[in-house]
């Protein structure tokens, strides 16, 4: 069952039945499989639900997992500000105050990069690493294969989105709280603000009951693998859900404070909120603060292959936002619908859709024009047989084999190479059983394929067959 809660008198009187409706009419219209909602005002949750399935004969729940992505950093920031405000780190310092070895491809870059760069994403990194990390890399590994990035700008000048600069934060509260990263943030973090199904690992995270992704391929959602990546936990690879998550955004909305509970000073919070003017971006510690559809939000999306997450404050209203989704095809259009929420709530009406259909019938229509096409260029090389059946009357074996062994080999190719490209993109086997059942009209359309191609080698080898009795018959 769908599981909601519902603020007490004294709150405002939001139409929870129209936003309801609202989610699930985008969830149809656009074939979202699973979503979590939270909505907080002030110190209460206004509205908690699931809505659709977080895996096969499982619903979606307020106390259900997701990946939570880059909302993560908020977590690392806040940790962060904490040992700030104990007084054992000052963010200004260089980050070779507090791990000496650091380094990235420039030696003075390496020793001018401080905290706050990192916490604003003014490092001067961006891109990638030059080493191929495991998956199961610590954050020390990763962190140490940086002496190999070139920074591409001074740090301080830009502002560059880079993961990592989120996992060598997390290397620094290791090592001056003296605890590991999920220690320090289960301790300070987590369990002040009453957050008990929030994970740091996959496995434990599954245990509780993970979401499952899902891929879009030709309008259908198919269960696809989320990859995690262990060294990058401090940016990207937290687990929690919409009840935990409503507990966050109402200390982060409430200068720190979830009920009689304090994770941080208002000026702290007000500093992680505060984003880099002098250099025009919009990026202040873990979040970001804009202006949008007439509010000021504090925001911060949560962007991995099949998962998304929408999280932000609508500061001047008091309003808290999260909505977890195992599927990730459209960023804008989830960012649409946390908009249309937020309309709702303040007394507006959410914006009519731009798109003209929804994906999966746009993906219909493409199947159906597929068809057309190939049963139109079929009917085409049927026309040709006549003039193979001339063309061959005085050509060699050879090249009579090499007219029709192409067509056993492309249907073969769709056959095999197909379904593993496939699987190799979604990371699970993806056999034509899997492919009929959650794939039917992209199977039909590749069956047809294969058949169609099939034939022309058959019709053609019985155009030859019938070319050779003839020409027995003759003599």
């Amino acid at each position: 069952m769908e599981n909601t809660a519902r603020a007490s008198d004294s709150e405002p009187r939001a139409d929870i039945a129209a936003i309801d409706s609202f989610v699930r009419a985008q969830m149809r219209a656009n074939n979202i499989p699973g979503l979590a909602l939270a909505i907080t005002h002030n110190k209460t949750i206004l509205h908690i639900r699931g809505f659709g399935i977080a895996g096969k004969n499982r619903k979606v729940t307020p106390q259900t997992p997701f990946f939570i992505g880059s909302l993560s950093k908020s977590f690392t920031a806040l940790a962060m500000m904490q040992l700030a405000e104990k007084g054992k780190i000052v963010i200004d310092s260089p980050v070779q105050t507090y791990l000496p070895w650091f380094e990235v491809g420039d030696k003075n870059a390496s020793a001018q990069i401080t905290v706050r760069h990192l916490l604003n994403q003014t490092g001067g990194l961006e891109g990638g690493l030059k080493e191929n990390l495991s998956q199961d890399a610590d954050m020390e590994t990763a962190v140490r294969a940086l002496r190999n990035l070139q920074p591409t700008y001074p740090p301080g000048v830009k502002f560059q989105y880079f993961n990592l600069n989120f996992s060598i934060l997390g290397l620094i509260v290791e090592k001056v709280s003296g605890q590991s990263y999920e220690d320090y943030v289960r301790t300070n973090i987590l369990e002040p603000l009453k957050m008990e199904r929030t994970f740091f690992s996959k496995k434990a995270a599954q245990k509780a009951g993970l979401a499952e992704g899902y891929s879009m391929i030709m309008g259908f959602a198919v269960p696809a693998e989320q990859s995690y990546y262990r060294y990058l936990v401090p940016g990207a690879f937290l687990f929690s859900t919409a009840e935990d998550l409503a507990h966050y955004l109402m200390a982060q909305g409430n200068s720190g404070n979830y009920g009689n509970i304090s994770v941080l000073s208002a000026e702290g919070i007000a500093e992680m909120h505060r984003p880099v003017k002098d250099i025009g971006s919009p990026y202040a510690m873990g979040w970001y603060a804009v202006e949008r559809k007439g509010h000021r939000l504090i925001h911060h999306p949560g962007n991995l292959g099949v998962f998304r997450t929408e999280a932000m404050l609508v500061t001047d209203a008091g309003y808290g936002i999260v909505m977890l989704i195992n599927q990730n095809n459209n960023p804008l259009m989830y960012r649409a619908m946390a908009d249309g929420i937020i309309s709702l709530l303040t007394g507006g009406k959410p914006e009519s859709e731009s798109a003209w259909m929804t994906y999966r019938r746009q993906s219909f229509m493409l199947v159906a024009l597929l068809l057309i096409v190939h049963a139109a260029l079929y009917g085409w090389s049927l026309t040709r047989f006549t003039r193979w059946r001339e063309k061959i009357h005085d050509k060699s074996r050879r090249f009579k084999v090499l007219h029709i062994l192409p067509h056993f080999i492309l249907a073969a190719i769709l056959a095999f190479a197909a379904p593993a490209l496939l699987s190799r993109w979604l990371n699970r086997d993806a056999t034509w059983i899997f492919m009929f059942e959650f794939m039917p009209v992209f199977a039909l359309w590749l069956s047809a394929c294969i058949f169609l191609t099939l034939l022309k080698g058959v019709i053609k080898i019985r155009i030859l067959i019938e070319s050779r009795k003839q020409i027995n018959s003759t003599y």
